[in-house]
């Protein structure tokens, strides 16, 4: 299976390691990036195989 390749900015990503990198906090947490990305995932899902998809939430 093929994912969209553009579910994220290069800009966010540079940031995110920026701050890593630098231990510094980010402008996104862990679950921000989930959620983010298993909409994505879910969306590609759907997209494929033509049935609706939940989407799930990631919480503390």
């Amino acid at each position: 299976m093929t994912w969209p390749r553009k579910c994220v900015s290069a800009s966010w990503a540079v940031a995110a390691m920026d701050g890593i990198l630098r231990d510094k906090p980010t402008l996104t947490d862990a679950f921000d990036g989930a959620n983010s990305a298993i909409a994505c995932i879910m969306a590609a899902e759907s997209i494929q195989t033509g049935e609706k998809r939940t989407v799930p939430v990631y919480r503390r």
